[in-house]
């Protein structure tokens, strides 16, 4: 349920963003009565996208129980410039409606990064965590395994936990009882690096060892 709550989120905003794309090149090409005839045409059309979007865009909210920075900025970003955005093709404001869409754009860009600077950023684990090995000798192999695995758990607590639980059998917005997973560790590695669904995918956030680790971790939670 969840997954086609996501897809539907996703294709109505592509499309309302589409949509005032358009409008707003017209507005900045003084082609105002192609303008009113394309807004009087998608009123109807603007009322129902915009209610998917809150109603989706609700749920997926209250599914994740996600309330990052980002998440937080998505929302208030897009409640600036929706009225932002319709006072700016209604009054034939060009102004307005750039900013509406480079807000819209802006918003977009965060949701494709996870990111308020529109990169991916790297997890970081606590520095006790992923420091605390340093004593050179016959042991250290075995003492980089053990941190390896510690700063995984540290990353599955950080970023995963929220959906899957501590121990894998959550199962908050769809996410699968990761204890009696069936899939092999390359499934995995790839489920995490390109992410499915509401999950976000990892890649250029952990590295490929961070990666393996997890992996690992994960392996750890089957009964």
């Amino acid at each position: 349920m969840t997954k086609g709550f996501l897809h539907t989120h996703n294709l109505v905003v592509v499309i309302f963003l589409i949509t005032f794309i358009i409008k707003t090149v017209l507005l900045l090409l003084n082609k105002y009565e192609q303008l009113d005839k394309i807004r009087e045409k998608t009123k109807v059309l603007e009322m129902i996208m915009g209610t998917l979007i809150l109603i989706t865009g609700g749920y997926l909210l209250y599914a994740t129980k996600n309330t990052q920075s980002y998440i937080i900025a998505k929302i208030v970003i897009v409640l600036a410039c929706i009225p932002l955005g319709i006072i700016g093709l209604k009054k034939k404001n060009k102004a307005l409606a750039v900013i509406a869409l480079l807000g819209f754009l802006y918003v977009l860009g965060i949701a494709l990064t996870k990111s308020l600077t529109l990169t991916k950023q790297k997890i970081e684990v606590p520095a006790s965590v992923s420091e605390e090995s340093s004593a050179a000798s016959e042991e250290i192999i075995q003492e980089n395994a053990d941190n390896g695995l510690s700063n995984a758990k540290a990353i599955f607590e950080q970023e995963c936990s929220r959906c899957h639980g501590l121990d894998g059998k959550q199962g908050l917005a769809g996410a699968k009882d990761l204890t009696v997973s069936q899939l092999t560790d390359a499934q995995k590695k790839e489920m995490i690096l390109k992410g499915k669904g509401v999950m976000a995918g990892y890649e250029g956030r952990l590295s490929e060892q961070e990666i393996d680790n997890l992996v690992l971790y994960v392996n750890t939670l089957k009964k």
